[in-house]
């Protein structure tokens, strides 16, 4: 997951941080989500479509996951990822190990 934060340093640096939503699920392996919770994640990028604002907080996401399938937990949850271990995209200045 630490190339998350190297994505969201690159996008931040571009100018492009506020197009950029992440959200993390509490799970085993690698995209192992539900289809309750790709659903909310879908509905999420629908709502910034028509809004313009994101609304991907755990707790949103979660709501959204649940009434997509009330019969699953979803497992969305906060995280920030540590930082990247070497510099990710040098054409963006902001991108520099911290």
């Amino acid at each position: 997951m630490q190339s998350e934060s190297a994505h969201r340093r690159a996008a931040g640096a571009a100018g492009s941080g506020g197009l950029l939503a992440q959200a993390y699920v509490d799970g085993p392996g690698h995209c192992t989500f539900t289809t309750a919770e790709t659903l909310a994640a879908l509905h999420t990028l629908e709502h910034r479509l028509a809004t313009g604002r994101w609304t991907a907080d755990p707790a949103t996401l979660n709501s959204r996951a649940s009434a997509a399938d009330p019969s699953t937990a979803p497992r969305y949850t906060s995280h920030r990822p540590a930082p990247y271990p070497r510099p990710y995209d040098l054409a963006h200045p902001g991108d520099v190990r911290r």
